[in-house]
């Protein structure tokens, strides 16, 4: 992480007038999604920065990078909304088309840098391997911008969001588990429950829960009204396997 921190974007290095200089073009009116994406490449590593030797500072260098993040995902947010809900069905030609999914391709390289910065995959990124502290770290930092790419969540991104969210089970098991609730939820607007890949995820952190935390979804009425949502939402697209999982609930909470 050395030479990031010698090279970092000076707008994650408390220059605020850096950071006013690329503001516009990340928000508002001008916001411009090919900048955003080539600012998230740029501020990967800082999402779990910390120096060799380790120092205070570190943890303000993580903060500001995830605003930057966040300040990008309010914006593909208000984009989206306004694309579906104040522009006619007959008025989406092919330049609405070739917006909207420039958007959606944004939503999918955040989850997947998420993804990939967390340790989630094999708990290891593309550098070197996350420690557990700084792992659990990324989950605390993290929430507030996984909550909000919740609420755009098209099935890829919601995919990899889940898989994160996964590896975070053993530090928080019932915040994580109202997270990927949150995260279902709002993807299922955008179809991710016909998703084969999305009920052979779910059922798999479901059964674990059952198997792990069983007493601690007991205890908390939240958790358990969100299982059976979750459930709901793969036995009514058609799924076997979850229709198999909500018959054993009973017995499993008995």
């Amino acid at each position: 992480m050395g030479s990031w921190n010698r090279d970092r974007p000076a707008h994650l290095s408390g220059d605020t007038a850096a950071f006013e200089l690329v503001r516009p073009i990340l928000e508002g009116e001008s916001f411009r999604p090919r900048y955003a994406g080539q600012c998230l490449r740029d501020i990967r590593e800082a999402l779990c920065f910390s120096s060799d030797v380790p120092k205070a500072t570190d943890s303000a260098v993580r903060k500001r990078a995830f605003g930057v993040v966040e300040l990008i995902i309010k914006s593909i947010t208000a984009r989206m909304n306004h694309m579906i809900h104040e522009i006619d069905v007959n008025d989406r030609d092919e330049t609405w088309q070739e917006n909207f999914q420039e958007l959606a391709r944004l939503v999918d390289h955040i989850s997947n840098q998420l993804y990939f910065s967390s340790g989630a995959f094999d708990g290891t990124n593309s550098h070197k391997k996350l420690e557990e502290e700084a792992r659990r770290r990324f989950w605390e930092e993290s929430q507030q911008v996984i909550l909000q790419l919740s609420n755009v969540a098209i099935p890829s991104a919601a995919h990899h969001l889940i898989e994160t969210l996964q590896s975070f089970i053993p530090f928080k098991p019932i915040a994580v588990f109202h997270s990927i609730a949150a995260v279902v939820r709002s993807a299922k607007s955008w179809g991710y429950q016909y998703e084969s890949l999305a009920v052979d995820l779910l059922v798999n952190i479901t059964e674990n829960y059952i198997a792990e935390h069983r007493i601690e979804l007991q205890k908390d009425r939240q958790s358990r009204e969100e299982l059976i949502d979750i459930l709901e939402t793969f036995v009514e697209a058609g799924w076997p396997s979850a229709r198999r999982l909500s018959y054993r609930l009973e017995e499993i909470f008995r």
